[in-house]
């Protein structure tokens, strides 16, 4: 019998239990590269559905990456002005 969480059951453990996250609070999302995507995407939802805002800081080299491998016309952020994140 396997004891592994889905994805969702440990992103809320994660956000509400281990970093006790509280709704309205902002938090900066920063996982490992080989975290699989599914877990990403649930830490998302599960901070959304708690009513926490949520933000990251990709690096330069991150964006030239994303740039270059999908082009840089396809590549866009956008910046929350006003808003300092750590």
């Amino acid at each position: 019998m396997s004891t592994a969480r889905a994805p969702a059951e440990t992103a809320r453990l994660i956000v509400r239990e281990l970093l006790a996250v509280r709704a309205g609070e902002t938090v900066a999302l920063v996982t490992d590269p080989s975290t699989p995507a599914a877990m990403q995407e649930a830490l998302v939802a599960d901070l959304a559905d708690l009513g926490a805002e949520w933000a990251v800081r990709p690096s330069r080299e991150l964006r030239d990456k994303l740039s270059e491998l999908l082009g840089s016309n396809n590549v866009r952020l956008l910046y929350a002005p006003g808003r300092e994140i750590m």
